[in-house]
């Protein structure tokens, strides 16, 4: 991935495309855009601070309003959400790190400095599932393609 490109994520379990929702005030994440929708952008931003050995990027979704949303994720109770980005040194989102299944097209979002990775169920919804490369679950296989 390159932080000069916009992509989007396509779920293999859901076959749809992650992208945040309104929900309310709030915005929501799950995979369940079509891919047509300028809200399944994403924009892959390098982190402040570089974390040594990881090709770790924020991933960035801009709203219609200019706003930006990064995914984020919360380990403990295994929980992805999208972020408001106010100010990237205080409001900083988790990072993610592209990670391949061998030699295919196909990809797990890996948190940085983490053993879990981002899940997609039936429905589009996500979550954090453990990263295993060898025997992927398969909520955990995403296809990243640029937009």
């Amino acid at each position: 991935m390159k932080d000069t490109e916009k992509y989007r994520i396509w779920s293999m379990t859901s076959q749809q495309f992650m992208m945040p929702k309104q929900n309310g005030n709030n915005f929501d994440v799950s995979s369940s855009g079509t891919g047509n929708e300028p809200l399944s952008k994403i924009t892959p931003t390098r982190p402040g601070t570089p974390i040594p050995g990881e090709n770790s990027f924020h991933l960035v979704f801009e709203v219609t309003d200019r706003t930006k949303y990064a995914l984020d994720a919360n380990t403990s109770n295994d929980t992805v959400s999208v972020k408001l980005l106010t100010d990237a040194t205080s409001n900083s989102p988790v990072s993610f790190v592209p990670e391949p299944f061998f030699n295919s097209p196909f990809k797990a979002l890996k948190i940085s400095r983490s053993d879990k990775c981002i899940a997609s169920n039936r429905n589009g919804t996500l979550s954090l599932k453990t990263f295993d490369p060898l025997f992927p679950h398969p909520d955990t296989i995403f296809v990243i393609t640029k937009a």
